[in-house]
C-alpha cells in the first residue's frame, strides 16, 4: 500500500511541474511601467475584458503566432520560436523578432515581460511591460 500512495503522489507532483508554452494564451493582465532616470514616474494596469478584442499568443510544436480573438489561429512556417533558460526568443523568417523574458511558466499562467530603453534629451528613460496570460 505504501509502494502505491508513493507512486500515485510522484505522478501528481511530476504533473504538475511539467508546464509548457504549447497551447493558446489569452491575456489577462497588462502592467505597464514606466521609468525616467530609474524614478517611476507612470504605472497603469489594464485588465481585458471578454468584450475586448485582445491579442492572444498560440503555440505548436517549434511555431508561434499571435491573433485577434475573433481571428482563426494560422500558423506560419516562418514564425518559429525558442525558450531556453527564461527567455523566449520570437523568430520571423528567421529574425529574431523579438526577445521575452519568461517570469512564470505554469500549467495554467505564463508571465512575460519587455523592456525598452532608450536615451531621449540625456534623460535615461526606460519601459516595463508585463503581460499575465491564462491557458485556453
Amino acid at each position: 500500500m505504501f509502494i502505491t500512495l508513493s507512486a500515485m503522489t510522484f505522478t501528481a507532483c511530476k504533473k504538475d511541474n511539467d508546464a509548457g508554452l504549447e497551447g493558446t494564451w489569452k491575456v489577462a493582465k497588462i502592467e505597464y511601467s514606466f521609468y525616467e532616470n530609474e524614478v517611476l514616474r507612470s504605472s497603469e494596469v489594464y485588465y481585458p475584458n471578454d468584450t475586448d478584442n485582445e491579442r492572444l499568443l498560440a503555440f505548436q510544436g517549434n511555431q508561434w503566432t499571435s491573433f485577434y480573438a475573433d481571428e482563426a489561429i494560422e500558423y506560419r512556417e516562418e514564425d518559429t520560436y525558442v525558450y531556453s533558460q527564461g527567455t523566449l526568443k520570437l523568430y520571423d523568417e528567421e529574425e529574431l523578432q523579438q526577445e521575452i523574458t519568461v517570469d512564470a511558466l505554469t500549467d495554467r499562467n505564463l508571465v512575460i515581460s519587455t523592456e525598452e530603453s532608450y536615451e531621449n534629451e540625456g534623460v535615461s528613460e526606460r519601459e516595463v511591460t508585463v503581460y499575465t496570460y491564462n491557458r485556453q
